[in-house]
């Protein structure tokens, strides 16, 4: 065999492993001694997050084994982990065959089988999936889930007039961080505050993030409150407009025309 398994770009972490399906503990420990050293990086991931991620790479490692070496055993599997731009990059190798990528729906009949759901399972469990064929005869699957900066100052709440106006200091408002968004946000959701949410320094928000804000947005209105966004980074403005978030909230350019927004209804 001339192909050989090594990956060109800088790795942190590392694991040798085989085509065995008892492996698959030590690739669960794997990620979670690299969960535990990721705050020696500046970022953190949350607890579901770092479940989410074993499922999606032990997914993609036995998938390998099923269909890249067709259950041979003994077939060299190796796993290498990268912390790059605010990311954990994930790549499996392996020099088994090459499988299709192309089944990630779900599928409207869901029957009893011993398989058919992996790809979609691991599609929806990291932020981005890459499969790679080489030229020299090895494959890479290559899985991206987004970090949050460990080092992120703490969230506040200003009081203006009768506005509540949280300043979030996330990087990303997503799965990662929204549990303590809520928790920030409980006494003002408690008092029904009027809240403008400050979104300037958030680059990045995913469909928990926005879960996150339409929950909150419900709960305020309930007791008489309401919730208005202001500050929007580009990419961040652009999948509230993709999603029609405008139609629920109002969607402010400044904290002072939101304030004003307020005085004015």
């Amino acid at each position: 065999m001339t192909a050989q398994l090594v990956h060109p770009k800088p790795a942190n972490f590392s694991l040798e492993s085989t085509s065995d399906l008892r492996e698959l503990s030590n690739v669960r420990r794997y990620l979670c001694d690299i969960h535990g050293k990721l705050d020696e990086f500046g970022y953190r991931l949350a607890e579901e997050g770092l479940q989410a991620l074993i499922l999606g790479t032990t997914e993609v490692v036995t998938n390998v084994i099923r269909h890249g070496y067709n259950h041979e055993a003994d077939k060299p599997i190796q796993i290498i982990a990268a912390v790059e731009n605010g990311s954990l990059r994930i790549s499996v190798h392996h020099l088994g065959m090459p499988y299709s990528s192309s089944t990630t729906a779900l599928p409207e009949v869901i029957e009893p089988s011993d398989g058919g759901m992996g790809l979609y399972i691991i599609s929806r469990c990291v932020d981005e999936v890459i499969y790679e064929e080489h030229k020299d005869g090895y494959q890479s699957i290559h899985l991206r889930k987004i970090l949050t900066k460990g080092n992120d100052m703490d969230n506040t709440i200003e009081r203006v007039g009768n506005v509540a106006v949280f300043q979030a200091n996330f990087e990303a408002l997503d799965t990662g961080s929204v549990n303590d968004f809520k928790q920030d946000l409980a006494p003002v959701i408690e008092e029904g505050a009027l809240l403008l949410l400050d979104l300037s320094q958030v680059e990045y928000v995913d469909s928990a993030g926005l879960g996150g804000i339409v929950s909150t947005l419900k709960q305020l209105r309930a007791d008489g409150g309401d919730i208005k966004v202001c500050g929007l980074q580009k990419s961040v403005r652009a999948l509230f407009e993709l999603v029609r978030m405008h139609k629920l909230l109002d969607v402010c350019n400044t904290r002072e025309e939101g304030i004003k927004s307020f005085e004015q209804t």
